[in-house]
């Protein structure tokens, strides 16, 4: 890795001098076992993978942030302290069966289960995890007691992992796939509480209750099958990672200041749906599929670098994939919410013309918003939440 200096958040072991134990938390665990497999594979790739995805929607987080940004510096190092807490405890219940986190969705997770008995595991994770979030003590501000609530929603099945984007700049790590479009919609039937199943992954002995297409999972019966506890893939020394990182991070790694200091700020976010790959992926085959999206995703990295905002991640959705473009964290711009704008007609006029079989929708907004580093020490994200 080609990256120096100290990231101030703790660590389970002391990292390398290049830094990579401490920037490998920041990489999906699916791009450090690729990296790890085939260190030579050139930018873009994809490749099918099978498994047990779970998504857990949190919800609480957006109103204890509200109410603790009227307490200033303090709130959010507050709000930092019960964030990471709780993201630990969720990302060790995967871990302790044998899954890993591939995803922040801001205030959700994205989880992934493979090997013998990963539909199980998934499923007593995703139970676990409901158990966990009852013990979670919550906050009193005032009168007002805030407590996170989560929703849960798991299917099998396969779906592609790509990785796209301007080598050197900036890298992302995008899954798709009808498998993936299943995973959201079980989670969006899912009420606080709940975890909700498509039908494809129920085991025999699993007690579980019909709702309409989906199935709610009360409780998983027998043996199951054991997993050894996951641990996120450590790369080899020499391979350089650092495209793969959110610029506040790497900036961080480059001695420019810390990106773990949580903090309440005026932000400007642009959330961009894009579909049409998914499409292409079916009727085409994925070498198409994969030519859009890198074509789609190089040009939005390089709009974004004269805009000056920074493309700080991208989630699952219903369809395709949303990209996350956040302007105004950690350094802020007198014409940030201008610049976002243009780069939302840029972006918009040069796909008309491009001949891509792509489409997009884009939604900006201005506001106020924590932003700053969360997770488990083993994995993290710089995530703007509000």
């Amino acid at each position: 890795m080609k990256v120096a200096g100290k990231l101030d958040i703790d660590t389970p072991t002391a990292p390398r001098a290049d830094g990579s134990d401490i920037a490998s938390a920041y990489v999906s665990p699916l791009i450090l076992r690729a990296l790890a497999e085939r260190p030579g594979a050139a930018i873009p790739w994809i490749e099918k993978v099978s498994g047990t995805l779970l998504m857990a929607d949190i919800s609480g987080f957006t109103s204890m942030s509200e109410r603790l940004a009227e307490s200033g510096r303090e709130g959010a190092e507050m709000l930092t302290d019960i964030i990471n807490r709780y993201f630990t405890a969720m990302i060790d219940a995967a871990r302790a069966n044998g899954g890993h986190n591939l995803k922040f969705g801001g205030d959700a997770l994205l989880l992934f289960f493979d090997g013998v008995g990963h539909a199980e595991r998934a499923a007593r994770t995703a139970l676990e995890m409901q158990r966990e979030n009852k013990k979670q003590p919550g906050l009193r501000i005032g009168r007002e007691r805030h407590k996170p609530s989560v929703s849960i929603g798991v299917h099998s099945g396969e779906f592609w992992s790509v990785a796209v984007g301007e080598p050197g700049t900036r890298l992302q790590h995008v899954i798709f796939g009808d498998d993936v479009n299943r995973v959201v919609d079980a989670e969006g039937a899912a009420s606080a509480g709940e975890v909700m199943a498509t039908p494809e992954m129920i085991g025999a002995d699993w007690d579980v209750e019909h709702r309409g297409e989906f199935r709610l999972i009360s409780s998983v019966r027998g043996p199951g099958q054991r997993a050894q506890p996951s641990k996120e893939p450590r790369i080899p020394s020499g391979i350089d990672i650092e495209a793969y990182l959110p610029p506040p991070v790497l900036w961080a790694l480059r001695g420019h200041g810390s990106a773990s200091a949580g903090e309440h700020r005026g932000v400007v976010v642009m959330f961009i749906h894009t579909t049409g790959f998914e499409g292409l992926a079916e009727t085409q085959g994925p070498e198409a599929a994969l030519g859009q999206l890198q074509e789609y995703t190089g040009k939005l990295v390089r709009l974004i670098e004269q805009y000056g905002g920074f493309l700080a991640s991208n989630d699952i959705y219903v369809e395709g994939v949303k990209f996350i473009v956040v302007f105004g964290a950690p350094i802020a711009r007198e014409e940030d919410s201008a610049n976002a704008l243009r780069l939302a007609l840029a972006l918009d006029s040069w796909l008309g013309q491009s001949g891509l079989a792509l489409r997009h929708r884009i939604g900006i907004n201005g506001g106020n918003a924590f932003a700053g580093d969360i997770g488990a020490p083993y994995r993290r994200e710089y995530t703007v939440m509000g």
